[in-house]
């Protein structure tokens, strides 16, 4: 199972994520939901630093990424619209595929 973590701050504001695991819904190079969430994730991480310019904490290993950024960074309009599209977009496919994600967000 994939958990996805979103980390929001008192105000609502998105400050990162973490995404761990496996779906384990077809043989790796073949699982369509591994590769949607881990695109996903990819795709805010690379609009965070080429888009908005940023040099957000990354940590990538096998079946974990993880992307925070400061609080003043995360006030951003546009680093809100990223992380927001991201959250949105994990959720739908978690409601998709309730058996192989789990999304959960914590206050920081």
């Amino acid at each position: 199972m994939i958990t996805i973590t979103l980390w929001r701050l008192s105000n609502g504001n998105i400050s990162g994520f973490v995404v761990d695991g496996h779906a384990a819904y077809a043989p790796k190079g073949q699982d369509i939901v591994c590769a949607a969430v881990s695109a996903l994730a990819q795709a805010a991480v690379l609009g965070l630093t080429k888009h908005v310019g940023l040099n957000p904490e990354v940590e990538i290993r096998e079946g974990h990424l993880c992307c925070m950024v400061t609080a003043s960074n995360a006030a951003d309009r546009a680093v809100q619209a990223i992380l927001a599209t991201l959250a949105l977009a994990l959720q739908d496919i978690a409601a998709q595929y309730p058996n192989r994600i789990r999304c959960k967000e914590v206050q920081s």
